[in-house]
């Protein structure tokens, strides 16, 4: 088993992949989403969730993983494809989980 130090050296020596998942009333799913990826420890993860405000508990799942997150945020992009822009604007992204 690698121990966090390990990870956190090899950090620089492995390639850095990102993560975007656009969400949007998804809280049913959004923990265990943000756990499966975040549960991998992979330790040289750029991860943004993008949520386009949402009416369900999205934003306080999001604030609960916000210090595992590259970047957050639950403001108002009403249509899916914003929130896909929006991810990408903030970084370009390799890996896309919904």
């Amino acid at each position: 088993m690698i121990s966090r130090l390990s990870l956190t050296t090899m950090a620089t020596h492995i390639p850095k992949i990102s993560i975007v998942t656009p969400s949007f009333n998804q809280a049913e799913f959004l923990e265990q989403t943000l756990r499966s990826v975040l549960d991998q420890n992979y330790p040289n993860l750029e991860y943004l969730v993008i949520d386009g405000a949402s009416t369900d508990d999205s934003a306080e799942i999001i604030k609960t993983y916000a210090k595992h997150l590259t970047y957050g945020s639950a403001k108002k992009t009403p249509a899916r494809h914003r929130q896909s822009t929006k991810g990408w604007k903030e970084q370009q992204a390799i890996f896309w989980v919904t």
